[in-house]
This record gives structure tokens, C-alpha cells and sequence, in this order.
């Protein structure tokens, strides 16, 4: 049995970490939407990558710094950037739906919006591919195409914040749109960008024997501090604006010319929340059960009252 290295301490944080963040990922994304679109679906995916990064990283210890367990654990930390990049993106697209007027926040959602989701799919595939080429753990920072891939990340953070500096201009202006998104999003924008950078750090930097990222200990402090810090961070700050949310904006509930279940749905069917394959119908069908209970039990305490 091997000994326990400072990396596989963080890795046991981080396991009981996102262990916990997983059930409250899950029951943000019910109450938001499961579809793709939406983004909050990718914190749950984004947990579930971790949990398996970290367990990989444990079995390190009794399996050695080389084998199947290193490779996972190597290959799941090269594609934590995409999964949080993704979740933004569905998140500047929600600010921009309630802040925006109809056609236009519609317009936005479904294709301006997919325009900057494309490079990012892309850039995750590009780390895969590269990840699974690579001969060794050791050798995957030094793939061309997980290069190319970080470079596209970092390109989606850009527009990302551009849009965000936007928004946060016409919510200021206007006074629309829903205002724990444009504080979560723009507390976790420092973290992503110091998060990336550091991406580019491994894939352009030296990992010679010697070198600073290749050393321990100041290679693990800096996957600490510039990365893993980075990446819970803005996971809790979404897990918690979501848990803080309404699935719509609380005036749509002022509206008193149609009823509140069929002004929610028509609300979140043209923001996207029910768009995107099985995963939307799961949303759709989520949303129609939660309505069902509260007419139930608007229904009883009004038979109580009488």
C-alpha cells in the first residue's frame, strides 16, 4: 500500500465536496430545467466528473502513480473547464431571456446563444481526443489538440464576458431581468478566468523534471489554488444562486389574465427549459407534476376553508 501524497488529502476534500453538492445540483436542475439549454444540468455532470476524478486519484495510492486509475484521473481533470463554461452560457442566456423582449430574448436563446455553445462542444471534444491519445497521464498536456481546445475555452470565456458586461449594463439601465443570476454569474467569472489560465499554463508551460508544474510540492499548490479552489467555487456559487431562484421571475405571478400554470409554461417553454431531446420532456413532465400538486393543494385548503 502506497502512502498518502498532499494531492490524494485534496482529492478526499474534494470527493466529500461535490459528494454533497450532487443531490442539491440535481434538485437545482429539477427545479430549473434538465434540457441542455438551460446549463444547470452540467453542475450535476460536472460533480459526477469530479467524484470520478478524485476516486481515481484515490486508487492511486494502492496502484501507483501509473495505470488505468492515473489515466482517469488525468483525463477527467482536462475536461473540467467545458462542463462550467456550458453552465454560464445557459445562465447568460436566462439574464438576456427575462431581460430582453419578445421576439428578441427568444431569438437570443435559441440561436445567438447556440452560436457560442458550438466552439465550446467542440473544444471538449477536442480534449477528449486528445486525452485518449495521449500515451501516458503525463503526456496529455502535451497533445496539440487539447492545446486547441483550451484555446477555444478560452475564447468562449471571452464572448461570455462580454455578453455579462452587457447584460449587467442593461439590467443596471432597465432594471430587468433576474438579479441572483447576474450576481452569481458575475461573482464566478474572476474564478473561470483564473481557472482557464491556468489551463493554458499547463498546455504551454514546461513539464520538464524540475520545472515548477512538474515539482511537488509547488506543481500540487498551484492545482489547488488556480484550479480545484477555482472550479468549487463557482460550482457552490451556482448550486446556491439556483437553490435562492424561482424557476420564473416573480412578477410573471402578478399577471392576472391567464392562470399562473399556463403563464409558467409558456414562459419557460419559450425560454428552452423543455427544448433538447429526453431531457427537456423530463423537465416538461417535472414541471406538469409540480403544477398538478400545488392545484391539489390549493384545491384542499380551499375545501378546508369551507
Amino acid at each position: 500500500m502506497g502512502h498518502v501524497t498532499f494531492s490524494d488529502g485534496v482529492a478526499i476534500v474534494m470527493l466529500v465536496f461535490y459528494t454533497i453538492c450532487l443531490p442539491f445540483a440535481v434538485k437545482v436542475c429539477l427545479r430549473h430545467g434538465l434540457a441542455r439549454s438551460s446549463g444547470w444540468i452540467f453542475l450535476a455532470i460536472f460533480s459526477i466528473i469530479r467524484i470520478v476524478s478524485c476516486s481515481a486519484q484515490l486508487a492511486t495510492i494502492t496502484q501507483g502513480p501509473v495505470g488505468t486509475p492515473a489515466t482517469i484521473a488525468a483525463v477527467t481533470s482536462a475536461l473540467g473547464v467545458s462542463p462550467l463554461l456550458l453552465a454560464s452560457l445557459g445562465l447568460i442566456s436566462r439574464i438576456c431571456f427575462s431581460m430582453l423582449k419578445s421576439p428578441w430574448n427568444t431569438i437570443f436563446s435559441f440561436y445567438i446563444l447556440r452560436i457560442i455553445q458550438t466552439p465550446c462542444a467542440i473544444g471538449l471534444i477536442l480534449c477528449i481526443v486528445a486525452a485518449t491519445n495521449a500515451s501516458s497521464a503525463a503526456d496529455i498536456y502535451q497533445q496539440d489538440l487539447l492545446r486547441a481546445g483550451v484555446i477555444l475555452f478560452f475564447v468562449v470565456l471571452v464572448a461570455l464576458s462580454l455578453l455579462y458586461v452587457a447584460a449587467a449594463i442593461g439590467y443596471q439601465k432597465t432594471g430587468r431581468g433576474e438579479r441572483q443570476l447576474v450576481i452569481g454569474l458575475g461573482a464566478s467569472l474572476p474564478f473561470l478566468l483564473v481557472r482557464i489560465i491556468f489551463s493554458l499554463v499547463e498546455c504551454f508551460g514546461s513539464h520538464a523534471p524540475g520545472s515548477i508544474l512538474a515539482s511537488n510540492p509547488s506543481g500540487e499548490f498551484l492545482q489547488l489554488f488556480l484550479a480545484n479552489l477555482e472550479e468549487m467555487g463557482v460550482t457552490l456559487i451556482y448550486i446556491l444562486t439556483g437553490m435562492a431562484m424561482r424557476s420564473v421571475p416573480e412578477e410573471l405571478d402578478r399577471v392576472e389574465h391567464t392562470p399562473t400554470a399556463s403563464r409558467r409554461l409558456n414562459y419557460r417553454s419559450r425560454r428552452g427549459d423543455f427544448g433538447g431531446g429526453r431531457l427537456g420532456k423530463a423537465s416538461l413532465l417535472v414541471e406538469l407534476a409540480s403544477a398538478a400538486f400545488q392545484g391539489a393543494r390549493k384545491n384542499s385548503h380551499s375545501s378546508d376553508a369551507v
